[in-house]
């Protein structure tokens, strides 16, 4: 017997078993994309996000088809003006942190103030990448009870500088 065998025998193990995870997880990985896939081709593309709402609504509150379609027309129309809120919105939040910076700016000395506009270009960089990632995303609706009181307040998690 090979004295080596001892040692590499646990350790074949590991790289059997880690080879054994790697090719379970293609396979399902490849099932789950191909049921997509199929679903796609016979559904066509997922449902509009007011079609959600009312397949929600239809469930819990038992609507009848009439309803059903009264309720699915008066979401796609107010679907523009969620556009143009959202659109205010950010316009908005813009032209206050651009204020914000400004302010900063005014109180750093004039050896500062160059190093912290190249901070603020960093981090305008960084933060346009996540930008465009929101613009890819499909227009969803966000119907909330939001008060007035409510509005101006942002986690500072979403604040930019």
């Amino acid at each position: 017997m090979n004295p080596l065998w001892p040692r590499l025998k646990p350790w074949l193990g590991l790289a059997s078993v880690l080879l054994v995870g790697v090719l379970l997880g293609a396979v399902v990985t490849a099932g789950v994309m191909q049921k997509h896939l199929r679903a796609f081709l016979r559904d066509g593309p997922p449902r509009h996000s007011g079609e959600i709402i009312v397949s929600r609504l239809s469930r819990e509150l038992d609507l009848t088809a009439a309803q059903r379609d009264e309720i699915l027309q008066i979401l796609r129309d107010y679907e523009p003006k969620f556009r143009q809120i959202n659109k205010y919105k950010k316009l908005a939040s813009q032209n206050a942190f651009e204020e914000l910076r400004q302010q900063i700016r005014a109180r750093l000395t004039p050896a500062q103030q160059p190093r912290y506009d190249a901070l603020i270009e960093r981090l305008r960089k960084h933060n346009s990448g996540h930008e465009d990632a929101k613009a890819r995303r499909v227009f969803k609706f966000q119907i909330s009870a939001a008060t007035p009181s409510q509005e101006g307040n942002v986690p500072a998690s979403r604040l930019e500088f």
